[in-house]
Order: structure tokens, then C-alpha cells, then sequence
């Protein structure tokens, strides 16, 4: 490796970990010396966070300190209940239940300005947060609310997220070589790795876990089981495992370190030809070892071609990007990294070496591509060494580098951007391919034939660009194929197979109809290929869309058509509707009319929306003879827990000839929330004498017992309830084993009550003075119920909420909803059968109202707010709390568009 190259690799790896000491800022010309007391000691994360902002941050025109001292409050107000912040011009006030603090900002000029109003507010909230891991919490909600300003890879890492976070990058970790997941709300392995522990003795997919060592896995969450697991290399852990046709049974298993491999080839002969294929899943730090061994063995069997496979690959490490980009060039520049102004800063080079790659390449990447695994692409690209087949990548150009704060947590900023040779830049743009593919979808569930653009960094948040340096390139060929969709596939599953992957399968065509090593000259070369492949392509969705009635050939004249385009919904029983309610599926028909004197060819109508349950609906119609109307209709599950929601939703039909001018029209969606049950609960323990249980009979569950909890349920709602899952769940580890956690009341009607039963131990060395149980019970169909936490004392034998005292969640009612401009007005009752606690209202994830109740002690409170809208959907949710902190959301979304003029637009109730 030459000089440069070493250097640049020492200094830019993208994952950068620095551990220098605090620096203390110097304010001898800000604001802090002018009579008020900076207190740094309660927050120390945020002022180290704004320091390593100020010295290391890619763009300092991108930091705005008004923008994020707001945006940082605004995140700290999701994290405390208690906390609202109110700006106002020059000031902020931080309001924490019935207290507040003004908080001046009217000093704030520089960037290191917003530390005194940060350590105000802070030094305020701490004499009301006595509980310091919750303080912590609040400090990493400020940080990551303020770098959201900045671009949307720039974060804070707690402490548990950072160690998970270099798990992954350093590709191993003790552990069971497992890939586990929720089945049916079972936890359940969804793959063994290969010849890891749990593959050696013989787990398979689909096995549920039913304990982990002495713990059930009953209605324990995915990380809980996944923390269970991990471990120590060389310590034992004992898995109950359940497999089909088969008794549950102990499985004894050692951790060991799992490597996670990032790299799998394979050698595929073909038509007297040897092709080696890599695929690559991410970019850790056995990557390039990996790809070396691969390429070694590839190199033996004197192969024809490589096929470098890079789809879904999120980049990863730098350093390895580059060490492989230059095991596949000979010369030329392989990255440039540049400043915000796009200075140069370095640039790693190629090196000519005997263990070079010298046979033809072809690199697959697709939407799902980002940062190293395009910086490789395009570097192969514009050295001209490979061509690019797949879809364009998702165009992350930026570099991160990690930086330490305190006691394990971890900052990552955005440092420089970066280059391919020819400097072109990535950001927002990604890398266009040579030949474009687009993975088109016909089957029952659904049909996709026009490729949208709704994944890639220009559309994140604050997202940067390179508006300089930034070069189109069009791709020389484009087909359209029919993809298979494989069920249950996961990356851990999936096998390097040509016979059912399309691009893979094209790209060994094409390397088997070019011996040469110029990507130019590979692309001239491959031309009568590509033309017979669409020929084949072409011929396959005619003949598949012909199977389901729709005409899809060529042979339009008119670049003009004359068409009529009307819209239906209809509900399950096929009765014509207006409105759609929550937990339906509803059938939006599309009928198109020819008004033509000639026919129309692959006519298609396509739904815009900004809700995600309607958009990029296709509508397939086909060919249409003069004066003919065809329709087609598409089934649309709408979801149980779906809140208000209306907008305009825009209709795009395009015929043979119109794809740059389609007609539009519109279809008026309104939806409604299903009504849903309420359901309260009361509780009764049972600690001896019955069979199943034992104890002193105290009503309290305590070390050494056998407890039985009965849980009665009562609908108090005017709804019947559907199915309903009531569970407990143990917050207590391995101290207490659940026997019977689980429970389905068929239906709840209204005003009706049932009763559960669940049973569960309670280990002898349990040492604590309380034992906390948390219950839950959960209507399937419109997911409302409630959840409480359950706190038996047993220093003094009392249970909170008592036993026997019925529990129920406040009710939130709207009263009125009026839209007007660029703001809504609502209305509404919250109130509780005990006192009210508080009532908040976020707007697009923004606290803006908080209203303390507890201490007017009131059951009932009429509430109404004017809430500004931003463009696009609005969501708007409304939270009221009960005396023990069990909350009702209501929600609905409002959709604002500048350009529609709205006035005075009623949602209906």
C-alpha cells in the first residue's frame, strides 16, 4: 500500500473513536460574564456535545443556536411528561408542573451563547428530577433534539447503544449464533446461524423459546431475550426450546464469540465459464480479509468474471470500503473527502499490485445502497473498470465520526463529505447505474409496474447536499423485470442463487458476453444482449398480465388521448361508500373511459397521497378500444387503530404515451377511528390454599410462594370488544418464574365483566422490599385497553392500586375540529372516574399544550387549542393522564398543503 493511502486510512476512517479530555471553553467574550452563573456541572453531556459541535462539525453555516436550543427542548418536553417549553420572541419559559423558569435568550448570538440558557433551564429541572439516571435520559432527549437540526446522521448514543453499536461494526460478540424474533407474540428463532452453537445442537427455524435459563420468555420483549442471551464467551446458558411434533426440552448451550460475517461468495460455472460472486452485507472489520480468502479462492479456479454484490449494503467502515476498491483497480483515484466548501482535504488512491483483480466486473446495487458500498461503486464506475447494474443508490455521501462524551455514551457528527474521482458527489444523489433495473410486482395482493422514487437521503429531514458538484448521468440501458417475492427470507437465510435472482442472473450474462475489462467498452458490447433481455422481459409481463384479463401490448398512435376517469369505494359487503372507517377493507374502483377515435395502449392509473395506506396504488387497465371503459379495482386493508384522517388524494393516469403528461384527477378520502371498547379491571391475589397456589394467604406475593392473581375485566363502553389478549409480565428477572401469563377473552360486551387467572413463583432468595408486576389487556381489533403496573409493599403489606378498587384510563372526547389556513382549532372533554392528573397536546411530535390538573383535583376538564400546521400531515395527539399515570391518547391527522388556500375546513367527529 502506498504512503497516501496509509495515511489517509489512519486519518478518515469513517467510525473515528476519540478519547481526548473535557475542554473547557473560553467565554471571555460571551455573555456569561455579565453577571450570571454558568453551571456546567448539570450538563456536562451537552456542553461536551457543543464543544466537539463547534471544533469537528462538517458545516458551521448549518448551525443555528436559536433552532437548537429549540428543537433540543422540544425533544427533552417527549422525554418528561412534567416539561413544556413556551418561546416567545427573546425568552423561553420552561414550565415543570405547576413551576416554571424564564429563561432569557436575547444574549444569544453565538453558538456557545445557548450554554447559560441550557444551564439555567437544566439547574431548574434538576431540583425537580431527584432520579439521576432520569436526568441522564433528559440530557441525551436535549442533545439529540439539537443535532436533529444539523443533518440526519449527526447523533448521541446512550451508553447500552453505543456498546450494541460497536457490536455490529466489530462483527462479533459473545453469544449463541441465533437469529431470534416474535412469532404470534412467541419468541421464536427465526434462523440458527451457520455452525454456530445453536446450530450444532440442531435449533432450527420456527423452534420457540419458552425459558431462558430459570426465566420464562412469557410476554418478555424481543431485547430482553436478546440481552438474556448475549454473554460472556465460554459461560452456559440452558434454552427451553419447543419444536414441532415434538416435547418441549432443555437445550444446553455455551456462548461463544459469534462473528457475524459480512462477506458470502460463491463460484458458479456456466456455459464452459467460471464466475465468482461476492456479495458483501456491510463493511466491518473482517470485510476486506474475507473478500481477500474469497477472491484467493476464486483466484485458483482461474475465473472469467466477478460479480460484486452490493445491494442492501448500509456501508459500514471506510477503512475496508477502500482496501477492497483497491484490490479491484490498478490505478486512479478511489475516494476524495472534502470540506464544507468542498476543500480538499484527502484523496486515497489506487496502487498497481500483482494481487490486483484483472477480470471483468459487474457491482449490483440498489435503492437500499448507501455510503461505503457507493463510494466502491463509484469509484469502479468512474475509473471505468466495472459496470453498474441495479437501481440508483441511496446517496449518503457523508462521513461520521465518533467522539467519546462520558461514562460509555458516544456522539456521532458529520465531519466531510465524500467524493468519487472526477469529483462528483454522492450526497442526495447517489450512484446511477449503467444498466437500471426495476423489480416490478404482479400477484394477487397487489401490482407494481411504475418505479417511485420514496427511498434515499434527499428525502430524510435536514438532509445535506453538494449542489456544486453534482453530475447526472443517465443510464445507457433500463429493463423492467417480474421479481419473485420469497417468503420468510432474511438476509441470515439468504443464498446466492441466479436461478431466482434476476440482476444477479443478467449480470453473469453480461460478463459472459464481454472478455473485456473496460466498462465503455463492455456496455458497447453488451447492447444486443440487453435488447434480446427486454425482448424476453417484455414478452413475460405481457404474457402474466394477459393471464389476469389485462391486454398489455404495445401500438398506440395519439400522444393526446381524450379519456374520463371516475373513482368508487366501496365498503366489505360491496355497498358504495364515502367514508372509510378504521378495521375495514374498503375496494377503491378506478373505471377509465376512451373517448378517443383511435385505441389507447397500457393505460394505468396511479394514487399519490401522502398516507402510505393509498400511495403508489397502481390501477392497471390496459388497452382500451374507441369509446370502451374498462375498470379495475385494488382492496385496501384499512388498519384497526387508524385515527381521523381526510385529504385530496391525487389520481394520475398515464396511457402509452403520456408518462411525462399524465391526466389527474382526484379522489376525496375521509377516515374515521373504529369505536372502540373501554375496558377497567380490579384484581384479587390468591397466596395459599388452593391447589395451585401457596403461602401465607396475606394477599401479597412474597419469596417462597406460589401466587395466584384473578383479574376481572369489565367493558364499560357502549362497544363490544373483539378478541382480547390480557397478560401479566415480570419485571422482577430470574427472581420470579411465570407459570401462566397469558390469557384471550373471545369478547367482552358491553357491560359485561369476565375473569383470568394467571399463576406464577416467586424464587426463595427474592431479597427486595418491593415486587412490582405489570398487567395489560389489549383489544386485537382496535388496539385500545389498558396497562397498569401492580406494586405489592412488603415491608408494610399493601398493594398499589389496592385490590379489589376497579381501574380504569381517563376518556379523552372532541368536540370540535375547524381547519383554517395553516392552523387548527380543536375542542373536546377529558375527564376520569378519579382526579386527572394532566392533559398534553403534541402537534407533529411537538409538545405545545400541557395543562398540571392534579392540583385542582378535578374529574373533568374542558380543554380547546389553536395549533399551528406544517406542510404535509399533521398529526395531532391529545394525552390525558390519570392519578396513576395510566393515559388515553386520542389522535388525528390534518393535512396542509400551502398552495390549497383552505379556509375554515370542518373534520367530521
Amino acid at each position: 500500500m502506498n504512503k497516501k493511502l496509509h495515511a489517509f486510512l489512519k486519518t478518515t476512517v469513517l467510525f473515528i473513536i476519540c478519547f481526548s479530555s473535557f475542554a473547557f471553553f473560553n467565554l471571555s467574550n460571551s455573555s456569561f460574564d455579565k453577571g450570571k452563573k454558568l453551571n456546567l456541572q448539570s450538563i456536562k453531556r451537552i456542553s461536551r456535545s457543543m464543544y466537539l459541535i463547534q471544533h469537528e462539525y462538517y458545516d458551521m453555516a448549518r448551525i443555528k443556536p436559536i433552532e437548537m436550543i429549540k428543537e433540543g427542548f422540544f425533544e427533552l418536553a417527549k422525554e418528561v411528561p412534567e416539561i413544556l417549553p413556551k418561546f416567545d420572541k427573546d425568552k423561553v419559559v420552561i414550565h415543570y408542573g405547576t413551576e416554571k423558569k424564564i429563561v432569557s435568550l436575547n444574549t444569544v448570538q453565538k453558538f456557545y451563547d445557548i450554554l447559560l440558557p441550557i444551564s439555567e433551564a437544566f439547574t431548574f429541572l434538576k431540583n425537580h428530577v431527584k432520579d439521576s439516571e432520569k436526568f441522564n435520559d433528559m440530557e441525551f432527549a436535549f442533545i439529540r433534539g439539537m443535532l436533529s437540526t444539523l443533518d440526519p446522521h449527526s447523533n448521541v448514543m446512550p451508553p447500552k447503544e453505543y456498546e450494541e453499536f460497536k457490536m455490529l461494526t466489530e462483527g462479533e460478540y459473545g453469544g449463541l449464533g441465533i437469529v431470534i424474533g416474535m412469532r404470534d407474540r412467541i419468541l421464536t428463532v427465526i434462523a440458527p446461524l451457520e455452525d454456530g452453537p445453536a446450530d450444532r445442537v440442531g435449533l432450527k427455524a420456527n423452534d420457540k423459546v419458552l425459558q431462558i435459563d430459570d426465566q420464562s420468555t412469557i410476554n418478555m420483549s424481543l431485547s430482553e431475550a436478546v440481552e438474556l442471551m448475549r454473554g460472556k464467551a465460554g459461560t452456559k446458558i440452558v434454552l427451553k426450546i419447543k419444536s414441532e411434533n415434538r416435547d418441549a426440552r432443555d437445550v444446553a448451550l455455551k456462548r461463544e464469540v459469534i462473528v457475524i460475517t459480512s462477506v458470502k461468495s460463491r463460484l458458479i460455472k456456466k456455459d464452459d465459464k467460471k464466475y465468482g460472486v461476492i456479495r458483501v452485507k456491510s463493511f466491518q472489520d473482517d470485510t476486506f480479509t474475507d473478500t481477500v480468502k474469497a477472491l484467493e479462492s476464486f483466484e485458483k479456479e482461474k475465473i472469467d468474471g466477478l460479480v460484486l454484490d452490493l445491494r442492501n449494503n448500509p456501508g459500514g467502515l471506510l477503512d475496508q470500503c477502500i482496501l477492497m476498491a483497491d484490490r479491484l483497480l490498478q490505478e486512479g483515484d478511489i475516494v476524495l473527502t472534502v470540506g464544507a466548501n468542498n476543500d480538499e482535504e484527502d484523496v486515497a488512491m489506487a496502487k498497481r499490485q500483482p494481487t490486483d483483480v484483472k477480470t471483468p466486473i459487474v457491482v449490483l446495487i440498489n435503492k437500499g445502497s448507501a455510503s461505503a458500498s457507493e463510494i466502491i461503486a463509484g469509484a469502479l464506475k468512474n475509473n471505468n473498470r466495472a459496470v453498474i447494474l441495479g437501481q440508483t443508490s441511496f446517496g449518503k455521501g457523508s462521513v461520521q465520526s465518533l467522539f467519546n462524551l462520558r461514562e460509555g455514551s458516544s456522539l456521532k457528527l458529520t465531519v466531510s463529505q465524500y467524493l468519487t474521482p472526477g469529483r462528483e458527489s454522492i450526497q442526495a444523489v447517489g450512484i446511477s447505474p449503467d444498466v437500471h433495473l426495476y423489480p416490478s410486482v404482479v400477484s394477487d395482493e397487489y401490482i407494481d409496474l411504475i418505479e417511485n422514487n420514496e427511498f434515499g437521503e434527499n428525502l430524510l429531514e435536514s438532509h445535506l447536499d453538494n449542489t456544486k458538484l453534482i453530475k447526472k448521468h443517465m443510464p445507457t440501458y433500463s429493463l423492467t423485470y417480474l421479481e419473485q417475492i420469497k417468503e420468510n427470507e432474511t438476509e441470515y437465510t439468504k443464498k446466492i442463487d441466479e436461478k431466482s435472482d434476476y440482476p444477479l442472473s443478467l449480470a453473469l450474462k453480461i460478463l459472459g458476453n464481454s472478455d473485456l475489462r473496460s466498462r465503455e467498452d463492455m456496455l458497447k458490447n453488451i447492447k444486443p444482449l440487453i435488447e434480446s433481455e427486454r425482448g424476453a422481459l417484455e414478452k413475460k409481463l405481457i404474457e402474466t398480465l394477459n393471464a389476469r384479463k389485462v391486454d398489455w401490448t404495445k401500438g398506440q398512435n395519439t400522444s393526446k388521448p381524450n379519456i374520463k376517469v371516475s373513482t368508487k369505494l366501496f365498503n366489505e359487503k360491496g355497498a358504495e361508500i364515502k367514508q372509510l372507517t378504521a378495521g375495514e377493507e374498503v375496494t377503491i374502483k378506478v373505471t377509465v373511459k376512451n373517448l378517443n377515435s383511435a385505441s389507447l395502449h397500457r393505460v394505468i392509473s396511479t394514487i399519490d397521497s401522502l398516507n402510505p395506506i393509498f400511495n403508489n396504488r397502481e390501477f392497471v387497465i390496459g388497452k382500451l378500444n374507441p369509446n370502451e371503459e374498462k375498470s379495475q379495482s385494488v382492496k385496501v386493508k384499512i388498519p384497526s387503530d387508524v385515527i381521523k384522517y381526510s385529504e385530496n388524494v391525487k389520481l394520475e393516469t398515464l396511457t402509452e404515451n403520456t408518462k411525462k403528461n399524465p391526466q389527474v384527477s382526484y379522489l376525496p378520502i375521509v377516515m374515521t377511528e373504529k369505536k372502540s371498547p373501554k375496558i377497567a379491571y380490579t384484581y384479587k391475589v390468591i397466596d395459599g390454599g388452593t391447589n395451585q397456589t401457596s403461602g401465607n394467604q396475606n394477599g401479597i406475593p412474597e419469596k417462597g410462594e406460589n401466587v395466584g392473581i384473578e383479574v376481572s375485566l369489565k367493558n364499560i363502553n357502549k362497544v363490544d370488544s373483539g378478541k382480547t389478549f390480557v397478560n401479566i409480565k415480570n419485571k422482577e428477572g430470574r427472581f420470579v418464574f411465570l407459570k401462566k401469563a397469558r390469557d384471550t377473552i373471545e369478547s367482552l360486551k358491553s357491560g359485561e365483566s369476565k375473569k383470568v387467572m394467571f399463576f406464577f413463583e416467586i424464587k426463595e432468595d427474592f431479597d427486595k422490599d418491593k415486587f412490582e408486576m405489570e398487567f395489560f389487556a389489549l383489544d386485537e381489533e382496535t388496539k385500545s385497553g389498558i396497562n397498569d403496573t401492580l406494586v405489592f409493599d412488603l415491608s408494610n403489606n399493601k398493594s398499589n392500586p389496592v385490590a379489589g378498587e376497579w381501574q380504569e384510563t381517563p376518556t379523552v372526547k372532541l368536540t370540535k375540529i375547524v381547519q383554517n389556513k395553516n392552523s387548527v382549532f380543536v375542542s373536546g372533554t377529558v375527564s376520569s372516574h378519579k382526579d386527572l392528573k394532566d392533559l398534553t397536546i403534541f402537534a407533529k411530535g411537538k409538545k405545545l399544550v400541557y395543562l398540571n390538573l392534579s392540583k385542582d383535583k378535578i374529574k373533568s376538564k374542558h380543554f380547546e387549542a389553536t395549533l399551528p400546521l406544517e406542510e404535509g400531515i399533521n398529526t395531532i395527539v391529545i394525552k390525558a393522564r390519570g392519578y396513576r399515570d395510566m393515559d388515553t391518547r386520542k389522535a388525528m391527522s390534518v393535512v396542509y398543503h400551502k398552495e390549497d388556500n383552505l379556509v375554515a375546513k370542518q373534520m367530521s367527529l
